[in-house]
């Protein structure tokens, strides 16, 4: 069942609905068993994507995910969605109005990549590094793998924001959100 609106899906991720939208008659003990499971995911999620905003990987993307999982059990995550949905569409959608902004946004994704891959597999250390060869692109294949997968995310997220924003499949499917600036008739 795909959500007609903001509010079908918010719905739809209310506790008291399952995944179809409708009224849930599970056991308490499930249902209890359930809200711990994603209060847990859902601060984990949030946890590590703070740490991931400064350490290599996609720390927003895995904030907002957390908080998508928390809006199933809290009103002030639930509140937080619609904003969060029309700051990252007025950002998608001027970050690909002109063409050097989308270049810019490839060659910066392939950079990414491009750099993890130097933590997959590092050159040999120079003699004038300074410091013990553990430091020279420490964190090694795990780090490379989680900057080469923020790369290929941002480099998705790219080409979804040129599909929906740029050229979009028919006139009139486009983000539901106004372009700001425009105001609603």
């Amino acid at each position: 069942m795909c959500p007609a609106s903001m509010e079908d899906f918010l719905r739809m991720l209310s506790p008291r609905h399952d995944i179809l939208g409708r009224v849930s008659t599970r056991n308490p003990m499930v249902g209890a068993l359930r809200r711990t499971v994603l209060e847990v995911v859902g601060w984990t999620l949030v946890v590590v994507g703070i740490a991931l905003l400064v350490l290599p990987g996609p720390g927003l993307l895995t904030v907002f995910a957390g908080i998508l999982v928390l809006s199933r059990q809290y009103d002030w995550a639930r509140r937080q969605l619609l904003p969060i949905k029309v700051r990252a569409f007025a950002a998608a959608r001027e970050g690909v109005r002109t063409w050097p902004r989308i270049l810019s946004s490839a060659f910066a994704g392939l950079w990414v990549m491009g750099s993890g891959f130097l933590f997959i597999y590092p050159p040999a250390v120079p003699e004038w590094f300074p410091l013990d060869e553990q430091w020279w692109f420490p964190g090694g294949a795990v780090a490379g793998v989680s900057i080469v997968v923020s790369g290929m995310i941002g480099l998705g997220l790219l080409l979804y924001s040129i599909r929906r924003f740029r050229y979009p499949v028919s006139p009139g499917v486009g983000p539901d959100i106004p372009a700001q600036g425009t105001q609603d008739a």
